[in-house]
């Protein structure tokens, strides 16, 4: 066995190279960009993460500086684009556009942007125009890295209108010609202008990032020598599992040149399949670092609203082995994922190695996850499992079902649970609503007065037995049946025995209370009703309407529980409930106190003068004393 020594080459894992880094590798794009560039031409580059755009980007701006072209740098992501400004966002671009090209300092910058009233697209037109094509006078090529970062914000269609408007000055103004831009990012043209009123980003030179070639690796080779027999057969055997990918090409080399052993001849597809297969495929969520093959899982994945089509298509490309191009959004989703590539007309996988470890058991998987109840299982673990308006029944129940059918094994404990109670509660709706041809929508309807709280879902389904026992209502009157059945049944009079002792006790709870004063919890109630919800605060009044069920936590919201609490204890009980408060003032300190104060609703003269003597003596809390302070005032 032969001992390596060490050595001070040093392969680029992750992060962009150097410009005269010994292990950049130039391709065909290096070429096109290069010469595109020093010609004038408008340009992007466009690709998924990790294939070597900022580097092409830090090569090439190298490249032409040594041709005496002004060169500045932007990367958008240095920027931010989460809850920015227009005037933020623009003026923070153009400081780093002159920072980069030396021209002013950033005081200068701001001064001369606070002297413009003008909207912050035409101060960075008006910059182009009379600042930097003035004070440079040689050609300016202006590097915008990382678009995507600003895919999502506002106002991203007036940048690129600005950027082709400065292409399409160049016809009335000769120094627009000296003016360059390149945009690179994950990102296609379309994503630039989505506003269809407006002309597309329709300009520039595409260049394309294809993987390394075998001719084009010779500067690779340097690491291995003197670690392997032969380079350029180590080199041959890596770009078979990779396809030539930058990053996992570098990786792999610098796994050989990390390794201590020597790499026989004979041996060398046999070694690199061992070194790919156990530092690279297995385990690979846990030591994929730098992040490589995750990202690519997230891109896929993440969006659950639309991950699904995009794993179905990537699972026709696995299946087929190839599928003709047809520039579909998921289509071009997957390419920038990277997970894919574009070849004679058809994508296919990337390499070897996605193939390996985004397979076709990891796409079941994954589709396993992506179930059409997700957002619906969600809630309810949310709920501690307790909200039933989100287990599915009726045909959602039934199209799950057939979904299910052979992904069993890829559901987790959390699924069989939703699934099982979803089974369990439309078996039991059914029986109670039998006959009953829409059963689902009377379900949703009654959801609708219980919110889902099992109790009341049993009072009303035995009710709705009771009355499909007498008579079945027409097809498709299912909603106005419910509605018809609840109202008469529960809000007029109400006929189920262990509903009405259920309400009665919460009656008494809220104006017997023994933990906190009536008072404070029918107005703490009342400002829920008004205002439909309110921040979760911890006042022990919300804590106590929240046991006594009346009120329920949504959102990180207060709300009342369901629709047959707020139609029951509604604003006219509340008015009934207070003539109890011994307060002679109770009715107008309540509605002060739940519409921010109002003036309207402060005592008169004799009012007050009841609600004064009431009072004398009694220990008050600082809000009513505010009421009756105020209101002394109004009538002074």
């Amino acid at each position: 066995m032969n001992v390596l020594e060490p050595s001070s080459y040093k392969y680029k894992v992750g992060g962009s190279l150097e410009a005269n880094s010994p292990t950049y590798t130039e391709r065909q794009a290096d070429k096109d960009f290069y010469q595109a560039l020093i010609t004038g031409k408008f340009c992007y580059v466009l690709n998924s993460r990790q294939t070597g755009k900022s580097s092409l980007r830090v090569r090439t701006t190298k490249r032409l500086q040594d041709e005496n072209i002004a060169c500045a740098v932007v990367d958008i992501t240095l920027i931010g684009s989460h809850e920015v400004s227009p005037t933020e966002w623009y003026l923070s671009f153009l400081r780093r556009l002159t920072r980069s090209l030396r021209l002013k300092t950033t005081p200068e910058i701001q001064s001369w942007w606070n002297e413009r009233q003008s909207s912050p697209v035409d101060r960075l037109d008006e910059f182009i125009e009379e600042v930097l094509l003035v004070e440079i006078q040689q050609k300016i090529v202006i590097f915008i890295d990382e678009i995507d970062s600003i895919l999502k914000i506002d106002f991203k269609d007036d940048f690129f209108a600005f950027i082709r408007a400065c292409y399409n000055n160049r016809v009335e103004n000769i120094n627009y010609r000296r003016l360059t831009f390149a945009l690179l990012g994950v990102a296609t043209p379309s994503d630039l202008i989505q506003d269809r009123k407006r002309t597309p980003f329709n300009i520039g030179q595409a260049i394309d990032l294809h993987g390394f070639q075998l001719n084009e690796v010779n500067p690779l080779m340097k690491g291995l020598e003197g670690r392997v027999e032969s380079p350029s057969i180590v080199l041959k055997e890596i770009l078979k599992w990779t396809s030539g990918q930058p990053f996992l090409t570098q990786k792999i080399c610098d796994l050989v040149f990390r390794r201590s052993q020597w790499i026989a001849e004979e041996d060398t597809a046999r070694e690199i399949e061992d070194l790919v297969r156990s530092q690279i495929i297995k385990n690979w969520e846990y030591q994929d670092e730098p992040e490589h093959l995750k990202t690519i899982r997230d891109r896929i994945v993440c969006d659950e609203q639309y991950s699904g089509r995009l794993l179905g298509l990537y699972k026709r490309i696995l299946s087929e082995y190839k599928v003709e191009t047809d520039e579909s959004s998921e289509q071009i989703a997957l390419r920038l994922a990277g997970i894919v590539v574009k070849r004679d007309g058809c994508l296919e996988t990337y390499n070897e190695i996605y193939k390996r470890v985004f397979d076709l058991e990891w796409v079941e998987r994954e589709l396993a996850k992506q179930r059409p109840y997700a957002q619906a299982i969600k809630d309810w673990l949310t709920s501690n499992r307790q909200d039933r308006t989100k287990l599915l029944y009726g045909e959602k129940l039934k199209y799950t079902k057939q979904w299910k059918f052979g992904k069993t094994r890829f559901l987790s404990q959390e699924d069989n649970d939703f699934l099982h109670e979803s089974e369990m509660f439309d078996s039991k709706s059914k029986i109670f609503l039998r006959n009953l041809k829409n059963y689902g929508i009377a379900i949703a309807e009654i959801h609708t007065w219980t919110e889902g709280l099992e109790f009341f879902d049993d009072c009303i389904l035995q009710l709705a037995s009771e009355a499909l026992d007498a008579k079945i209502p027409d097809e498709d009157d299912e909603i106005d049946w419910v509605n018809n059945l609840v109202k008469q049944n529960v809000i007029d009079e109400c006929k189920d025995e262990e509903l009405r002792k259920h309400l009665e006790i919460v009656n008494n709870r809220m104006i017997k209370n023994p933990n906190i004063e009536s008072f404070w919890l029918l107005c703490s109630y009342e400002k829920i009703l008004i205002d439909g919800e309110v921040s979760n605060h911890n006042f022990s009044e919300y804590q106590e309407l929240i046991e006594i069920n009346l009120i329920a936590k949504k959102a990180k919201k207060l709300t009342i529980a369901n629709k047959i609490y707020e139609t029951i204890f509604d604003l006219q009980w509340i008015d009934e409930m207070l003539t109890l408060d011994p307060r002679p003032h109770a009715r107008k300190f309540a509605a002060w106190l739940n519409y921010e104060r109002d003036p309207k609703y402060l005592l008169n003269s004799q009012e007050l003068e009841d609600a004064l003597q009431w009072s004398d003596g009694k220990e008050l809390d600082d809000r009513e004393n505010d009421f009756l302070i105020d209101s002394q005032i109004f009538n002074s």
